[in-house]
């Protein structure tokens, strides 16, 4: 990923290219919050046959935009989609954010059309 985006942009700093070091700062907020820890099936494999829309941005770097596929593996019946230009939060993001308002049967069919739209 780094040399990516070396190639991409040669003039930003290393710490600007890398994906975020799984948020550290975030382990924090939770010790002050007084958050236990999660339990270790956290980190089960999730297998599931109801209909998952998966929604991916490729400027992603909390989680990468192959996470989508990789997690599609185990949903039987999931659609990964990647939207480009887009960053972590996919749903929020015009025109992507009018998914959340169309009914579940058309959803899948715009989701492709809308995640990969130009941006306005």
């Amino acid at each position: 990923m780094i040399r990516g985006g070396r190639r991409a942009f040669p003039t930003f700093p290393r710490s600007m290219l890398a994906n975020a070091p799984q948020l550290a700062w975030l382990h924090d907020d939770c010790r002050a919050w007084d958050i236990p820890a999660a339990p270790p099936s956290i980190r089960d494999v999730p297998r599931s046959d109801i209909p998952t829309l998966l929604l991916s941005g490729d400027f992603d770097a909390q989680t990468a935009p192959s996470n989508g596929a990789y997690t599609a593996r185990t949903l039987s019946r999931s659609t990964a989609v990647t939207a480009p230009y887009v960053a972590h939060v996919v749903f929020a993001d015009p025109p992507r954010s009018e998914i959340a308002r169309e009914p579940p049967k058309a959803v899948v069919a715009s989701a492709r059309d809308r995640c990969r739209a130009s941006p306005t």
